[in-house]
């Protein structure tokens, strides 16, 4: 939000910006101002060794084995934060027993309207020849059996 509004503020100004936005002036001057949060100062540290751990593993770590490792190498942190960073950082592990999705992009699925003729007479079920009832069913029990 701030940095939108740093964007556009020597054009449109801060203050119709804030109305427009509904936020307050104030807010917007103290987030200028004040210095970034600790969790902020601290999450833009180990995102970095997020991200380099899932690169030494080639992509393949998901966040329990970063969490893992991560601690492993004396950088305590928890799982959810983790989690929470890799999932704003866009990373993500393999997942094992599932295969990747290998659907063409860009290929429209067929309407089912489109898939029985308009000029197709309707279909009666009863004169297809289903079976409604098991008796009615052929088969070695069933009035058509040659038995």
């Amino acid at each position: 939000m701030t940095r939108f509004i740093d964007e556009h503020r020597e054009r449109l100004g801060v203050g119709p910006i804030c109305r427009e936005l509904e936020v307050s002036e104030s807010a917007y001057y103290r987030r200028r101002r004040d210095a970034p949060s600790p969790r902020a100062r601290r999450d833009v540290a180990l995102a970095e060794k997020i991200r380099a751990a899932h690169e030494r593993s080639r992509g393949t770590y998901g966040a329990w084995r970063i969490w893992k490792h991560l601690n492993r190498g004396n950088v305590p942190i928890a799982r959810c934060t983790v989690e929470r960073l890799m999932r704003a950082q866009g990373l993500q592990g393999v997942i094992k027993g599932q295969a990747r999705c290998t659907t063409t992009p860009g290929r429209a699925a067929i309407p089912a309207a489109d898939l029985v003729p308009a000029s197709s007479p309707p279909i009666d079920p009863m004169s297809c020849g289903w079976p409604t009832s098991p008796s009615s069913a052929p088969g070695r029990d069933g009035p058509t059996s040659p038995l």
